[in-house]
């Protein structure tokens, strides 16, 4: 078996024999950035529900205080909408959970990896991510996530400056939760009567934003020599390119049969290192809302 790197831009003729060795650390690089590219476009994905099911709340408010109520058909229809974005989320947040360890498994190289104790501790240290996963597997088994959401205003400041804020709640119920016997009883005995499940998400983002920072640090090294391992080569090559466009590939042969063929580039792994640019940190979510302060000339 002899190995080789060729050029798949037809405007150059390269094609060199290189050593097991190094087309087996080139693959393996290979395999740790798109294991790692997973992680992020898996977190991104939950970031994103999470962000969709915030931005819903905001877009109903705004017509609630624009549009006149119509009624029962008017709430059903929110409550749907609403529960679809929980649903999103939750649907997210188990892909996210039950794919990761694959993912950091390949980028630490270390089929005995454990990553259960990242989770464990969020689960025991916040009550939010108990409920979220209890109500997790309600949602896949059983019935949908909200079952009241809460309309209204308030009213702040004195005379002309008194103004009105409105809000729109969703809330999961305890009673009706006890009717799923398959609710983890340890949650339904801690849960209070109501669970306000937009306030309560943020909680469970931030708790999977701080296993998947704890990740990210676990495989930087391995994820960090792979893309050197790359980079360096390219880099070779493109100094003897002269100009030249260069796309390389690396592949096996046997008796003059091409096999196991692999292109060598970083364009893909460019998207992972935006993403890990855009999700770089997550403040404490409960500790956060949106002020739309009034402007005065």
């Amino acid at each position: 078996m002899k190995y080789f790197i060729k050029n798949l831009m037809l405007n150059r003729n390269l094609n060199d024999e290189i050593s097991e060795e190094l087309f087996e650390k080139l693959v393996q690089s290979r395999q740790v950035l798109n294991n790692a590219l997973a992680l992020e476009e898996k977190f991104d994905l939950l970031l994103s529900n999470f962000l969709e099911l915030q931005q819903e709340v905001l877009s109903l408010t705004a017509d609630f205080i624009v549009h006149s109520p119509q009624g029962y058909t008017d709430h059903h229809k929110h409550t749907a909408t609403l529960n679809r974005r929980v649903v999103n989320l939750l649907t997210s947040a188990r892909l996210y959970s039950d794919q990761i360890h694959q993912h950091v498994k390949a980028c630490t190289l270390d089929d005995q990896v454990d990553i259960k104790k990242y989770f464990s501790d969020e689960y025991d240290s916040c009550f939010e991510y108990r409920f979220m996963e209890a109500l997790r597997n309600h949602v896949q088994h059983q019935g949908l996530a909200i079952h009241l959401n809460s309309r209204g205003h308030g009213w702040s400041g004195e005379g002309e400056n008194r103004k009105a804020g409105y809000y729109i709640h969703a809330f999961a119920l305890k009673k009706i939760l006890k009717q799923n016997t398959s609710f983890k009883k340890i949650v339904l005995d801690e849960m209070p009567d109501k669970v306000e499940l937009v306030t309560c998400s943020k909680a469970y983002i931030s708790c999977l934003g701080r296993i998947h920072f704890s990740l990210r640090e676990l495989i930087e090294v391995n994820v960090s020599n792979a893309r050197d391992t790359i980079t360096t080569l390219i880099n070779q090559y493109e100094a003897q390119a002269e100009g030249d466009s260069l796309l390389l590939a690396i592949y096996k042969s046997a008796n003059g049969e091409q096999s196991e063929e692999h292109q060598i580039l970083l364009d893909w792994d460019d998207v992972r290192v935006d993403l890990v640019k855009k999700n770089w940190r997550l403040p404490n979510l409960t500790k956060t809302y949106i002020n739309n302060f009034a402007y005065n000339d």
